[in-house]
């Protein structure tokens, strides 16, 4: 009886974790969302990919956009590319 309530306590720990670890990440993955999206945007011909990478943030306090008293989140997702295109050739495929 004495492992079946141990059992029963490390089961509900290990929700309870879970739980946490998915609610105070939940704007993370929404970030992370994002720059998949900017990740899987098609590339033109003769361009690769050399680096990329994202990071989120909380801003509190005064912050570029929105109120001051509420919490910004910030979204930083990048690209490198290299490419055989010009710029100009680049410029207007993205545009």
């Amino acid at each position: 009886m004495k492992k079946y309530k141990w059992g029963m306590m490390l089961l509900v720990l290990a929700f309870f974790i879970e739980w946490s670890y998915n609610f105070l990440n939940y704007e993370r993955e929404i970030a992370r969302n994002f720059a998949d999206k900017l990740f899987s945007y098609p590339l033109p011909p003769k361009t690769e990919i050399t680096d990329k990478g994202f990071d989120y943030e909380v801003l509190y306090g005064k912050a570029l956009w929105g109120s001051k008293d509420k919490p910004t989140p910030t979204v930083v997702a990048y690209i490198r590319l290299s490419s055989k295109l010009s710029e100009k050739e680049l410029m207007d495929y993205y545009k």
